[in-house]
């Protein structure tokens, strides 16, 4: 193996490190802070029909969904981010020590996510990530878009290209479909509830 390759250890956010759906959680706690726009959730019941029933992709889901941001500025979506993260501890311990355990070691500690990275920034930063790769929100006219999930083999490509050559030491994730990124991985865990277990 080239000494130039960076040593990495890659886990997925939602459902690995953190119990739960947290742009879910992220987007109920704007809603707290921001009550005139509940209305809103009346389009992501409908947008989340026409997923359901394969009308839309899911990719053009969530970027409905995100819509309650509306055309908040990064300073202001950030702001609540860090008071949604002062409140919410939601993670799972035993990955959580996973993660703690592998900050001690010599590696890049990467979260790669398909929530918006913009609210995960926050959280990344006080678990002591070295790298967060997760979905971009790109601003547009009154409010934001996501066009490209940061999910499946999205997360290889991220990996590359923000890296280039790599050696994955050890990847964590609770998705079917990040299977072929843990079988990259020297050792790959599939996470169910509190344990991981070796594919």
């Amino acid at each position: 193996m080239s000494a130039d390759k960076k040593k990495i250890v890659v886990f997925d956010f939602d459902g690995t490190l953190y119990s739960g759906d947290s742009l879910i959680d992220f987007c109920l706690f704007y809603y707290q802070k921001k009550p005139l726009r509940i209305w809103y959730v009346i389009i992501q019941a409908l947008s989340f029909v026409r997923w359901k029933t394969r009308r839309i992709t899911t990719t053009q889901f969530k970027s409905i969904f995100v819509g309650f941001l509306r055309a908040d500025s990064e300073a202001e979506i950030l702001r609540i981010a860090h008071l949604f993260w002062s409140k919410n501890r939601k993670f799972k311990v035993q990955i959580l020590n996973e993660f703690y355990r592998w900050k001690k070691e010599d590696v890049v500690l990467t979260i790669v996510s398909a929530s918006p990275y913009l609210f995960l920034q926050p959280i990344a930063a006080q678990l002591g990530a070295d790298v967060i790769l997760a979905t971009a929100l790109i601003p547009a006219k009154n409010r934001h878009l996501i066009l490209e999930n940061c999910r499946c083999e999205i997360k290889i490509k991220r990996l590359t290209d923000y890296f280039g050559a790599y050696e994955l030491l050890a990847a964590y994730s609770d998705n079917e479909d990040d299977i072929p990124l843990l079988k990259m991985a020297h050792a790959g865990y599939f996470v169910k509830d509190e344990k991981y277990l070796a594919i």
